[in-house]
C-alpha cells in the first residue's frame, strides 16, 4: 500500500508539471543543411540586431539597429559536433561589417534572440528554463578566436519602464571553452506578466576583434515553480487517499 501510494504521488506531480509546461523553443538544427542560415528571413522567430556603446566606464548606448532577420552572422555547420550534438550545430559571428560602428574604440554588440510577451498563464507557472550546448570557435576549427565578450542569455525587459532589464541571467563563453559544454539558465517570471521575455546570444567587441561561438540543442520552456509542483502533488495525494477510502 505504501509503495503504491508513493508511486501515485510521484506520478501525479510529474503529470501535473508536465501537462502545464510550455515549450517555447526546441532546436537542434538537424533539419538544415551545411551552410544554411537558420535565422535568415525571420526563421523560427529569430530577431537580429546591433547595439553600439561608447568606450567609457558606463558604456553609453550610442545607437541600436534591429533589422529582423539575421543577414550574415549565423550558419549551420557540420564537422564541429561532439557526442551530443548530432551532425549540425549553429555557428554565430559578431557582425563587423559596418566600419563606422567601431569608431573611437566603440563597443559593438551583435544580438540574436527570440522573444515573447509574458502572459498571465506563463506568469502563473513562474519559471523559465533555458538549456543549451555551447563552445567557442577557435581558428584551428575553421573559425575565429573569441577575443571580445560573448554570452548566452535570458532577459526580461519592462516596456512600461523604458525597456529596462528586470531580469538578466547569462552564461559567458570564453576563449577557453573550446570543447562542448552543457549550459543551463533559469529565471523567476512569476511577477512579470506583460513584460517581454528574451533568450539568445550576445557578442560584443572593439576594433573589429572577432567573436565566434557554437551552440546547439537549444531548449526553452516555462514550468511551474517548485512550490506549485508541491501543491499539485499534495492535492493529488488528497484525492488519491479519498478515493482509497
Amino acid at each position: 500500500m505504501k509503495t503504491k501510494l508513493l508511486t501515485a504521488v510521484a506520478l501525479l506531480a510529474i503529470l501535473c508539471s508536465g501537462s502545464q509546461a510550455q515549450v517555447l523553443l526546441s532546436e537542434d538544427f538537424e533539419s538544415f543543411t551545411n551552410g544554411d542560415n537558420p535565422l535568415a528571413d525571420g526563421g523560427g522567430g529569430w530577431v537580429y540586431g546591433k547595439n553600439v556603446y561608447s568606450n567609457d566606464v558606463g558604456r553609453t548606448k550610442l545607437g541600436e539597429w534591429f533589422v529582423g532577420a539575421d543577414p550574415i552572422t549565423s550558419f549551420a555547420e557540420t564537422g564541429q559536433s561532439g557526442l551530443e550534438q548530432g551532425d549540425l550545430v549553429l555557428k554565430t559571428y559578431g557582425d563587423t561589417g559596418w566600419a563606422p560602428d567601431f569608431d573611437n574604440n566603440n563597443w559593438v554588440e551583435t544580438i540574436i534572440y527570440q522573444e515573447t510577451a509574458i502572459d498571465a498563464g506563463q506568469a502563473a507557472l513562474g519559471t523559465v528554463n533555458f538549456s543549451f550546448d555551447y563552445k567557442t570557435w577557435p581558428v584551428a576549427e575553421g573559425g575565429q578566436d573569441l577575443s571580445g565578450e560573448a554570452f548566452i542569455f535570458i532577459k526580461v525587459l519592462n516596456p512600461g519602464a523604458g525597456w529596462t532589464e528586470t531580469v538578466l541571467e547569462t552564461q559567458e563563453v570564453t576563449e577557453l571553452d573550446t570543447t562542448w559544454a552543457d549550459g543551463f539558465l533559469t529565471a523567476d517570471i512569476s511577477a512579470l506578466e506583460g513584460q517581454v521575455l528574451q533568450w539568445g546570444i550576445s557578442m560584443t567587441s572593439q576594433n573589429f576583434e572577432p567573436t565566434a561561438i557554437g551552440s546547439d540543442n537549444l531548449y526553452v520552456e516555462i514550468v511551474p515553480e517548485p512550490a506549485t509542483i508541491g501543491l499539485l502533488g499534495i492535492t493529488g495525494l488528497g484525492l488519491f487517499v479519498a478515493r482509497r477510502r
